[in-house]
């Protein structure tokens, strides 16, 4: 309750019945001091407010007009957070990677990868492309695009992956992907400048990539190690390549195979001992080529 310590000034506010006395307070010099409060409907008032007990009643009736308007402000903006609240929350869905997956740069995997989103981690999942095959994430301080198949959501109480049916019900609409987006979160990246190159006019969504599958591996047993590589093509396609380094010298071979069946491949020998390289290639007609290369 705010009080009013009496003053000469307090005094034409007591007279005209606006002040009550409520209490007296003696001081540690042996003066009583006596504290008065606003009579309520003195100013068209419910609550009481903390007059400066200067002034006119006018005076004081204006003052506690201009608090009380400006508690109503702050009560409806608060009004305002509060019911603005669910919208916000809604705008944003807690979701789960399903594995470790590349997060992209694009709703596509013919965008550069910005980092990996190891499998089990907490992600928030903003929205999602149309048909709901791609989705615009958050992961730590990184954001970009994840495919759909690896979000899984709370839907109905159980973890479920995201889907066309399920995505709305949890509240994930379709959002849009621009250069907007590029230039908000890629500037510091490298490949921030070949917006053009994954980008195309008229196709928002880049191509795929054109290899299905890439595997590698390295061994390695005293002095030499061997590494294997093998890649398949969207057309069925395939290349595989070997290459073994020992003893100073390294050979590698490379065998590719078309769509149709054609092959052709490539041998290289390098040897530190004759500081030269042999490199023989035979075609898919069967010619064969020799190079051979001094250092």
């Amino acid at each position: 309750m705010p009080w009013l310590p009496e003053r000469r000034t307090v005094q034409n506010l007591r007279d005209h019945g606006i002040c009550l006395p409520v209490r007296a307070s003696r001081t540690n010099a042996g003066r009583t001091v006596m504290f008065y409060k606003l009579k309520h409907n003195a100013t068209d008032r419910k609550d009481p407010v903390q007059a400066t007990g200067r002034g006119s009643p006018e005076a004081a009736a204006k003052a506690a007009t201009h608090m009380e308007n400006t508690m109503m402000k702050r009560l409806y903006l608060a009004l305002a957070i509060l019911i603005g609240a669910p919208s916000l929350a809604a705008a944003a869905t807690v979701a789960v990677s399903t594995g470790n997956v590349n997060l992209r740069a694009g709703p596509s995997t013919g965008y550069p990868v910005v980092t990996v989103v190891p499998a089990g981690t907490r992600i928030t999942t903003y929205g999602c492309v149309s048909g709901y095959s791609w989705c615009d994430v958050s992961f730590g301080a990184y954001r970009g695009w994840v495919s759909a198949s690896y979000i899984q959501v709370v839907y109905r109480g159980s973890p479920v992956i995201v889907t066309p049916v399920v995505a709305p019900a949890v509240g994930l609409t379709v959002v849009a992907y621009n250069r907007a987006y590029w230039d908000t979160y890629y500037a510091a990246y490298p490949w921030y400048g070949r917006w053009g190159h994954y980008y195309r006019p008229g196709y928002p969504v880049a191509p795929a990539a054109r290899v299905t599958s890439h595997n590698r591996a390295v061994t390695c047993t005293g002095d030499s190690c061997t590494a294997t590589r093998t890649t398949t093509g969207i057309y069925g396609g395939s290349a595989s390549q070997s290459r073994t380094c020992a003893n100073g010298e390294c050979n590698a071979t490379r065998n590719v195979v078309g769509p149709s069946g054609g092959t052709a491949s490539r041998t290289r020998n390098c040897s530190t001992n004759s500081q030269s390289c042999t490199v023989s290639r035979t075609g898919p007609a069967g010619g064969t080529r020799t190079r051979v290369f001094q250092r």
